[in-house]
């Protein structure tokens, strides 16, 4: 358990596909839904879609807090989340396990938190020839923290097109009508911000950045290289995404459902992202498309036309969304 790997990346940017796809490795345990460890450990998390301010917690009170979110998932089911595995805990083992289980620090208590979700899933003692691995939206910003506790961890930071990604956020927000996108937007710069300051302050060979493209459109290809990269055999079936061994037909927001890893809605966005999102994604983090190998798009008319589905109060808020977040002197 000292070699775990960690997923990290932003909202709708295919870190669910990434995690997934480890599922059916043999040396691997892949925990079927984000684990949200630090957060539930109080930790302060500033991550827009999971922000919580710090608070600090006995052992006792972390165990609660863990149990609680294991209920949650376990009672919840949503197709274009990471919520999946409804009803398939057993609470009671889980309680059992990780209350019967005294710890000393935080390190001993993941790796209880681990064991439990392990033992409440398949009613077995976890393996020490497993690694395990975790995928949570706040990663990026924790990952110094689990290095921490695991200076032998390795990360995958999946990083989407981020014109890309502003559309499956918009749509993850909403479906029915376009919605303000501060939230999008800030979840967007605090993923890219600490992925530039991962990049600087962890070892290259434990921190890897993998393209959600380059997924999609050379799977094989692409997991030989991750494989390589966490020392772990390559095998087939790291193309192949499933969750606790059962094909996983995807979270897109397209509602599609798909056998296997599929290209068919990669480039959709083009034809639905607005002037407006350009604009956005130029002004606020044109410095990621040129880092990684993005094309820059431009604007074809004006950023103050009104987006589809976009009402007169939204239209005037994300309007004025640009003068309310942290600008470049540059």
């Amino acid at each position: 358990m000292n070699k775990p790997i960690f997923i990290a990346g932003c909202t709708k940017s295919g870190t669910t596909l990434m995690r997934n796809l480890f599922d059916g490795h043999s040396s691997l345990f892949s925990i079927p839904f984000e684990s949200h460890f630090f957060e539930n450990s109080g930790y302060w998390i500033s991550y827009f879609f999971r922000r919580r301010r710090p608070e600090k917690l006995e052992f006792d009170g972390i165990k609660q807090n863990l149990f609680q979110w294991i209920i949650k998932m376990n009672k919840t089911s949503d197709n274009i989340t990471d919520n999946f595995i409804a009803g398939k805990i057993n609470e009671n083992l889980f309680k059992e396990y990780i209350f019967s289980h005294n710890v000393k620090n935080l390190k001993e208590l993941s790796d209880l938190y681990t064991k439990s979700i392990f033992y409440s899933l398949f009613k077995q003692e976890y393996s020490d020839s497993l690694r395990f691995v975790e995928k949570s939206v706040e990663n990026s910003e924790m990952a110094l923290d689990w290095l921490r506790l695991y200076p032998e961890a390795k990360f995958v930071h999946i990083l989407r097109n981020p014109y890309s990604n502003i559309v499956a956020i918009r749509k993850y927000m909403s479906q029915n009508k376009f919605p303000f996108l501060k939230k999008a937007i800030f979840a967007m710069y605090n993923s890219y911000y600490h992925l530039y300051k991962n990049l600087r302050l962890i070892n290259h060979n434990q921190y890897k950045v993998v393209r959600y493209e380059d997924v999609i459109s050379q799977p094989e290809e692409t997991m030989r290289d991750v494989s390589h990269f966490l020392d772990i055999d390559y095998s087939e079936i790291l193309t192949i995404p499933t969750i606790l061994g059962e094909p996983w037909g995807g979270n897109s927001t397209s509602g599609v459902k798909f056998n296997g890893v599929s290209k068919m809605n990669l480039e959709k966005w083009k034809t639905e992202i607005t002037n407006y999102e350009i604009f956005l994604v130029n002004e606020f983090f044109g410095h990621v498309l040129s880092d990684f190998g993005f094309s820059k798009n431009e604007t074809k008319s004006s950023v103050y036309k009104i987006s589809p589905k976009e009402s007169l109060k939204i239209y005037l808020a994300n309007r004025a969304l640009p003068f309310f977040l942290p600008r470049f002197k540059n």
